[in-house]
């Protein structure tokens, strides 16, 4: 239980900073950004040549020659600028795949539980439905509006753990990783199993990214023990290990994490798999007659 002692809301100011912060970025997400890139541009094809055979036919046949002439040659250079990125980061194939499911993903996801729950807001405010709101941004990848709902959550009931997880989830997806601490610190102390360890894994992942090896390494170690682990949470332990240096620890746990499936994995698990691998490629002396390719 809660005690009056707890600071169990997150202080304005870090909230406004938190959402002020742009996400950081890096090869990972720029790649992930390559299909939604190119699906936008497959979609305005169509709409250019209607919007020209509109107004003039003669310019939608033309336009449509130098399309049919020039998509050749993009197609050739793309393949071969996506082979050179596979050759100089293996990872790059699973990135890209884990960037087409994402978007899949988001237009897959209904939006409309985040739509009721606004409404129902309006005519009656409890903790519950900020927290049902809260949940439904998140599953929409709208961490930016789920965070105020789930502040007032919080501030409707104090001991609403599911509202400080998924708070944790919003601001460690934002890149806030001091504030997805704090939450998810909360989480921890009051449920370590909460989400069947989901809040501990990401709370040792969030300190790992913040700068603090050795508290990660104790929380990524005790969810294995708790929870067995899979490929993501291996492969975050691997990282883990290799920041304090235990080279055999780290090897361990990458191997499990690109170990050969028994069932295909999905592009997540995909992905941490090729990340493992590539660790340990780079791991010296490794051996990697165990690990499938």
């Amino acid at each position: 239980m809660a005690t009056d002692n707890d600071d169990l809301t997150v202080p304005t100011k870090a909230i406004e900073e938190a959402l002020a912060a742009p996400r950081p970025k890096g090869l990972r997400a720029s790649i992930g950004s390559l299909p939604a890139l190119m699906i936008w541009w497959a979609a305005a094809i169509p709409i250019a040549l209607f919007v020209a055979n509109a107004s003039d036919p003669i310019d939608a046949v033309r336009m449509g020659r130098a399309i049919t002439h020039i998509a050749p040659p993009i197609l050739m250079w793309s393949a071969l600028i996506a082979l050179a990125l596979g050759l100089l980061w293996p990872p790059f194939p699973a990135a890209l795949r884990l960037g087409v499911a994402r978007i899949g993903d988001t237009l897959r996801t209904d939006r409309g539980p985040l739509m009721r729950a606004v409404s129902d807001l309006r005519n009656f405010e409890t903790a519950a439905r900020h927290l049902e709101a809260g949940r439904a941004a998140n599953a929409c990848r709208d961490h930016r509006i789920a965070i105020p709902h789930l502040i007032r959550a919080i501030e409707l009931d104090r001991d609403a753990i599911a509202a400080h997880y998924q708070l944790g989830i919003a601001f460690f997806e934002l890149g806030a990783l001091r504030q997805a601490v704090q939450a998810l610190t909360h989480v921890i102390a009051r449920d370590p199993t909460h989400a069947f360890g989901d809040a501990l894994l990401r709370l040792g992942r969030a300190r790992q990214l913040g700068g603090d090896p050795v508290g990660a390494r104790e929380l990524l170690m005790q969810h294995e023990r708790e929870h067995g682990g899979n490929r993501k949470s291996h492969h975050w332990l691997g990282i883990a290990h290799l920041a304090v240096g235990d080279r055999d620890a780290a090897r361990a746990a990458l191997q499990v994490a690109a170990s050969k499936a028994s069932k295909p994995r999905n592009a997540e698990e995909n992905w941490h798999c090729a990340k493992a691998r590539v660790l340990l490629w780079r791991l010296p002396d490794s051996k990697h007659s165990g690990v499938a390719r």
